[in-house]
């Protein structure tokens, strides 16, 4: 591949997307953050060419690699990158079912499965050995968090953030930015912007839209 690929955010969470990028065999050519103290340095090898706006000079593919998903998409929509410039990236021990699909800047961590006819959207995280079953519908910016199981027909909507651990029975809705703590069982439909918790889960709280 000769396209130059960059990630935004030299965090955790963007160390564990460069690790996946050379694993299924690309090069990383940068990182951007607006940590002052990373800017200039390497991490794991990698410089950090500057805060994550100057990325708009440079000429590659993006990746968008932060684990709260607000500020995924808040950069996504600063940056005003078309979206045929962020990369997708499966790592080489995940696996993908027949007639799945995966949107742009969307990135599938080591040990992940998604199941047969799964559509995930873009700047999607599905995070080390989760689980995402058949016919499962994941939106843009969600988060799958690791060893996270959805069952059969489960529709996660923009957004929201399925914790550590958590599972999520089959044909339930998991509202837009709705939270879903770890280790929770999900066996009803979660609203918009709430965030449950428990076995079974239950709504703790509902952020006003926007918040």
């Amino acid at each position: 591949m000769d396209e130059k690929i960059y990630i935004l955010g030299a965090g955790g969470e963007g160390q564990v997307c460069a690790d996946t990028l050379i694993a299924a065999g690309y090069k990383v050519s940068g990182f951007f953050d607006d940590n002052e103290k990373l800017i200039g340095k390497e991490t794991m090898g990698i410089r950090v060419l500057g805060h994550i706006f100057d990325a708009k000079k440079a000429d590659g593919l993006f990746m968008i690699s932060v684990g709260n998903n607000k500020t995924r998409q808040r950069v996504f929509k600063e940056l005003e990158v078309p979206i045929e410039r962020y990369f997708t990236v499966f790592h080489p021990f995940s696996r993908r079912g027949w007639g799945t699909t995966c949107g742009r800047g969307s990135i599938n961590i080591m040990g992940s499965v998604l199941s047969t006819q799964v559509r995930v959207g873009n700047h999607v995280i599905v995070s080390l050995s989760s689980c995402v079953g058949h016919h499962n519908v994941i939106e843009d910016f969600t988060f799958i968090g690791p060893n996270a199981c959805t069952d059969g027909e489960v529709w996660v909507k923009e957004g929201a953030f399925i914790g550590l651990g958590a599972s999520v029975k089959p044909g339930v809705t998991i509202g837009k930015f709705a939270t879903v703590g770890a280790g929770s069982v999900v066996i009803e439909d979660v609203p918009d912007y709430a965030t449950v918790f428990g076995v079974p889960a239950k709504i703790i709280k509902i952020e006003r839209e926007g918040k």
